[in-house]
């Protein structure tokens, strides 16, 4: 699972894709502040439902998953928005792999591999 997450920063972190991290932080931003309507609220909500059914599929009981991945992409964000405010690369990097290691910890605690979706 912390594959996923670093390559999902590495992806995101590429110079070419930094405008679409930017637009992802700055929709969290209006729609924080109520300055939207419609399905963007949503939007930023399946994010933790998606981790979360990654986390389900590697064992992980529902109950836990959610909460996780709520965690996980909270965590994620701010490590990102720091990255992109400061410029500094390496002190969010090496947060990022504590965090990453954190999932795959909690994710071993649970004992299984991951399963297909049906």
């Amino acid at each position: 699972m912390g594959t996923i997450v670093r390559r999902t920063w590495d992806w995101q972190v590429q110079e070419e894709n930094l405008p679409v991290a930017r637009l992802i932080h700055e929709i969290e931003g209006l729609a924080a502040g109520s300055r939207l309507q419609g399905h963007v609220p949503r939007l930023l909500a399946d994010r933790s439902e998606f981790v979360a059914g990654l986390l389900r599929d590697r064992g992980v009981p529902e109950a836990d998953a959610l909460r996780i991945s709520t965690l996980v992409n909270s965590a994620y964000t701010g490590l990102q928005i720091d990255f992109l405010t400061t410029g500094e690369r390496e002190r969010p990097e090496e947060a990022l792999d504590q965090l990453c290691a954190l999932v795959d910890g909690w994710v071993a605690a649970y004992g299984t591999a991951p399963r297909p979706r049906s």
